[in-house]
């Protein structure tokens, strides 16, 4: 599948977004953060918003008890970011493909 990638600003973020059908993929760095060239993900696939979380921290997270297995919002999980917006599209691609909610960095 081809994504058509465009390219945005709102004022509070720069984004790269793309819409298949009705879903929806962006990846987007907050303006106002200590580093805003630092980008984030999410899709929008079946109505249901998702961000992409970084496997490897969380993972060292529920090692050492700090989440649940199965909790979906615990405090101490970490987003996974980039300053590389091509990687950040790569990986955001792969979780949307496959319905997945973290990936591995």
């Amino acid at each position: 599948m081809k994504y058509k990638w465009e390219y945005g600003d709102n004022g509070s973020q720069t984004y790269y977004k793309t819409e298949i059908g009705k879903d929806y993929l962006c990846i987007y760095a907050n303006k106002e953060s200590s580093n805003p060239k630092m980008y984030m993900a999410m899709y929008i696939k079946n109505k249901r918003s998702v961000n992409i979380w970084d496997k490897k921290f969380n993972d060292k997270m529920r090692k050492q008890g700090y989440i649940e297995k199965d909790e979906l919002l615990p405090t101490t999980r970490k987003l996974l970011s980039s300053e590389d917006i091509e990687y950040m599209k790569k990986k955001l691609i792969y979780c949307y493909e496959n319905d997945k909610l973290e990936i591995t960095p």
